[in-house]
């Protein structure tokens, strides 16, 4: 099929791939690529270095403008907003135009603001009226402003929360060789009152509360709430992290869903005191847990507390999951730009599974735990 171009829109460009269509009032300059089966609403302006892929589809009243690259298969929603220049002036071009990159697959929703020098991951989604300021990695939803990374998108198009659970099902999923997929251990045994999840949740209540390496250990409570937020909206802690809302009501709603997933032996959320309970050191936390294996995260610590008590913590709770609940493996993630966190997780000799734009996904097994934890137990002078 030829392409269709229009009478009323001013194409210069030679380079249009076949089955493109290009509608009313839009404006492309020479230099400017566009690839095949794409769509061009009507309103749309196109500069000169600007390189569309194939089966593109970008919504009336967008402009383009030198050093955007939309990969195969992107989504541009209607008035969306690029940039290329931070300090722009009337008459004062910059030497070169920065770049912005949105990879095969994502989603830019109506009325988005997309600030430039930045890449959108594949199969990414930006929400509508966001304004992004900071790269987006693969299969991530964005939303808000500033936009923050608040879910995950299938490439069908399932919204999945922070812990990769699709909202409407319950399904969770996990990544394999950089995808997500669905985890069927999962999402068949643990999304619902299982055996095994009420064993856990027996075993876990009989060995808390306990002290060990100079703290006091619980499970958390709603009372803690306050302390949780505090420290995921500590402004250098929460560039590590996940978004969190920083209205109390959403964390103590949070709590409270967590509490029922506690009962069910699918959550354990533990936070460190000093023995005495009078002072909170921090939080840790195990969840997406299949039939041998958990997930590590939400390990946030007050930067008052003992130097030493995060990682005791980090010990503690891996024993306990390793060597109470019966896990065999550990899935962890860490942030690319948490370079400390990253040489301490790399200590452990664990094996690489992956990576987004932002994270590093590891997987580490009981005997590389064992090892380097001797090691980090006589270094601080405790004992297992």
């Amino acid at each position: 099929m030829t392409k269709f171009i229009h009478t009323t829109a001013n194409v210069s460009s030679k380079n249009i791939g076949k089955g493109t269509y290009i509608w009313q009032y839009v404006v492309i300059l020479e230099g400017a690529v566009i690839g095949k089966n794409c769509n061009i609403n009507a309103h749309v302006f196109i500069e000169n270095n600007v390189k569309i892929g194939d089966r593109v589809t970008v919504k009336s009243g967008v402009q383009l403008w030198n050093g955007i690259t939309l990969e195969d298969d992107v989504f541009i929603g209607p008035n969306a907003t690029f940039t290329n220049d931070h300090v722009p002036k009337s008459k004062q071009p910059p030497q070169e135009f920065e770049k912005t990159l949105i990879k095969k697959g994502a989603s830019i929703g109506a009325n988005a603001t997309i600030l430039c020098n930045l890449t959108i991951g594949k199969n990414a989604m930006i929400g509508a009226g966001s304004v992004v300021t900071k790269n987006v990695g693969d299969y991530e939803l964005w939303y808000g402003n500033p936009a923050k990374h608040k879910g995950y998108i299938t490439k069908n198009g399932k919204v999945l929360d922070l812990n990769m659970i699709d909202t409407i099902s319950g399904e969770a999923y996990t990544w394999k060789k950089s995808q997500l997929v669905t985890n069927d251990s999962y999402s068949n045994s643990l999304m619902v009152k299982t055996t095994t999840g009420k064993k856990r949740t027996k075993t876990v209540h009989k060995l808390l509360p306990t002290e060990k390496y100079g703290c006091y250990f619980r499970l958390v409570e709603l009372e803690d709430a306050a302390f949780i937020l505090t420290l995921r909206n500590n402004e250098k802690l929460s560039e590590n992290i996940h978004y969190t809302s920083s209205a109390l009501s959403d964390q103590i709603g949070w709590m409270k869903d967590y509490k029922e997933r506690e009962k069910l032996g699918q959550d354990f959320y533990l936070i460190a005191l000093s023995p005495d309970q009078k002072e909170r050191y921090g939080v840790s936390r195990i969840y997406n847990l299949t039939e041998d294996q958990f997930e590590l995260g939400s390990w946030v610590f007050s930067p008052d507390a003992p130097k030493d008590k995060s990682v005791l913590t980090d010990v503690f709770i891996r024993t306990l999951a390793f060597e109470e609940l019966g896990f065999k493996k550990c899935f962890m993630s860490v942030r690319k730009k948490n370079l400390p966190v990253q040489r301490y997780i790399k200590a452990f000799n664990p094996e690489p599974v992956g990576e987004s734009e932002e994270d590093l996904y590891f997987l580490l097994d009981y005997p590389n735990f064992i090892k380097r934890r001797e090691s980090l137990l006589k270094l601080f002078g405790q004992k297992v």
